[in-house]
């Protein structure tokens, strides 16, 4: 089941009089919130979301001090290599840096991660 938060904020010149706010924005937000709930809460959805949990890839990417960011090496070892035990289950020991002369594109990023794990986008 889903809760979503709806928060929104108007410029301080933009704000309307308050008689207007009183009555008409509780009952705008609660209609809102029964739509949004039906939408989400709904068989459909919920039929998706059971898809969805098990066909996702979460990728975190931190800021790149060190370099450029890590991609799964499709050799086993070689000099430019590192091993990570962690993805040695998953068949992904081997890593090395994406493009590390280059200017980095996270589009080019994720195009080539996704084919390393055998994905085509």
């Amino acid at each position: 089941r889903y809760r979503l938060v709806f928060v929104f904020s108007t410029p301080e010149d933009n704000v309307p009089p308050r008689s207007l706010c009183d009555h008409h924005l509780p009952a705008f937000i609660d209609m809102f919130d029964q739509m949004l709930e039906r939408v989400v809460n709904g068989p459909g959805f919920l039929d998706m979301r059971g898809v969805d949990a098990k066909m996702y890839l979460v990728l975190s990417l931190r800021a790149f001090n060190r370099g450029p960011p890590m991609i799964p090496h499709n050799s086993p070892c070689s000099e430019e290599s590192f091993h990570i035990s962690v993805g040695e289950r998953l068949g992904l020991a081997s890593w090395i840096r994406f493009k590390p002369h280059e200017k980095f594109h996270m589009s080019e990023y994720l195009q080539c991660f996704v084919e390393r794990l055998g994905y085509q986008l």
